[in-house]
């Protein structure tokens, strides 16, 4: 019988009580729960949590599965395109927050019970059209249209005489930002609290408000361009910056948000392929993060430590690709992960390397201290790679990156 350290049996151990709480939670964004507990301010045990979302269950509905954001103190929000139409939801402790506010139509407005330790709060959810704006642009403005659309989403409102004031603050980023466009229009391909992504040719143009991406995406274009050793771990990235200040917001005149925005090659965004193919490669991802996890300790904490230090690149590059192999020996010796290896490979179109690269990747995302370890964030490249769509988001975490596995 295999013998396991006190360190092997604490993590086997976790394993098994994520595993269990994930058996018996319902499906539902993690982004919500943080989000309540934010809004809240109190911490409900997990059988608390679990008895406060079945007294709420017919309220809430499925929006509890989508991404949720903080708005400000006494708000939360998520966003939802269906057509032309923008759907949302909000949550609030202050009853009647949006109800003068033209620019939302109100299609339902419910109240959430209490349920100790979480107080009363109210829901709210509707929509407002994005392809016919209360405002429209002028014509000096119209051509932006695209880009009032994507700030209007992250900011949840923006007026025409804000939108005018910042192209003009802004306009030589904008049209940076234009040239790279390889059509006329750039066009929209999701969005929500994370950012707006568009479509510009041969690359993706993503807007956002998320400072800790913005810090990543500046350290995956540094390794892109400075390090070409560790470079292959990442999505390219031709170009990162601020788009700039938004001032004022419809909460707070005074408040001051950074929107960012980077440009990167284009990829085949995974939830286009079945959920079959999607759940395989998340039980894959599963064993990955175990062996990283389990050899955590031992060994990639120190190597983390390293990862800014040019002279030490190659042999990071070293101890990565020789991991890469152990866990892709490991994956096609276990007879249920070969058959989803193979389904994963008969549904998608990638390279036969490409098992090893994604090892890889998903190390140097922790080693890099990243959390974005998620199916949604994940596309398949011209070349037949899976890349990581976003350097980062604060607000998503992996097995690797909480409890005793964090550092």
């Amino acid at each position: 019988m295999k013998r396991y350290s006190a360190n092997q049996l604490l993590v086997i151990s976790a394993l098994f009580e994520k595993q269990a709480e994930n058996a018996t939670m319902p499906n539902m964004s993690k982004s919500f729960e943080a989000c309540i507990k934010n809004l809240t301010q109190v911490n409900p045990t997990s059988e608390e949590w679990k008895s406060w979302l079945e007294t709420n269950r017919s309220v809430l509905g499925n929006t509890i599965n989508n991404t949720w954001g903080l708005n400000q103190t006494n708000i939360i929000y998520c966003n939802d395109f269906s057509g032309g139409d923008q759907n949302y939801a909000y949550i609030t402790n202050k009853p009647g927050i949006l109800e003068n506010n033209l620019n939302y139509v109100i299609n339902h407005v419910g109240v959430l019970r209490s349920s100790k330790p979480i107080p009363m709060l109210f829901f709210y959810s509707g929509h407002y059209d994005l392809n016919d704006p209360i405002e429209p642009l002028t014509r000096e403005l119209a051509h932006d249209h695209w880009l009032f659309q994507a700030i209007k989403e992250i900011m949840g409102y923006f007026s025409q005489d804000q939108f005018s004031d910042f192209v003009s603050q802004n306009k030589d980023t904008i049209n940076k930002i234009r040239k790279t466009f390889e059509t006329a229009l750039p066009k929209y391909l999701g969005g929500g609290a994370d950012g707006v992504a568009f479509d510009i040719g041969d690359k993706v143009l993503k807007i956002f408000k998320d400072n800790v991406s913005y810090i990543k995406a500046k350290e995956a274009l540094n390794r892109l361009h400075q390090n070409a050793n560790l470079a292959k771990t990442e999505a390219m990235i031709y170009d990162v910056g601020v788009l700039g200040q938004i001032h004022g917001s419809m909460y707070d005149a005074t408040k001051e948000t950074a929107l960012y925005y980077y440009i990167m090659e284009k990829m085949k965004p995974l939830d286009e392929f079945s959920d079959a193919t999607q759940s395989n490669l998340q039980q894959i991802l599963d064993f990955i993060e175990q062996n990283i996890a389990g050899e955590r300790n031992s060994k990639w904490l120190a190597i983390k430590k390293m990862i800014d230090d040019p002279t030490k690149s190659e042999q990071i590059k070293k101890e990565v690709k020789n991991f890469a192999i152990k866990i892709a020996l490991k994956l096609v010796g276990n007879k249920d992960y070969a058959n989803m290896i193979q389904n994963i490979k008969s549904t998608i179109p990638l390279n036969d390397k490409w098992l090893l690269l994604y090892v890889e990747e998903v190390l140097m995302k922790y080693l890099t201290s990243r959390t974005d370890l998620h199916m949604g964030n994940i596309g398949v490249t011209s070349y037949g790679e899976l890349r990581y769509y976003d350097p980062a988001f604060s607000d998503w975490t992996s097995a690797i990156n909480l409890g005793h596995f964090n550092n």
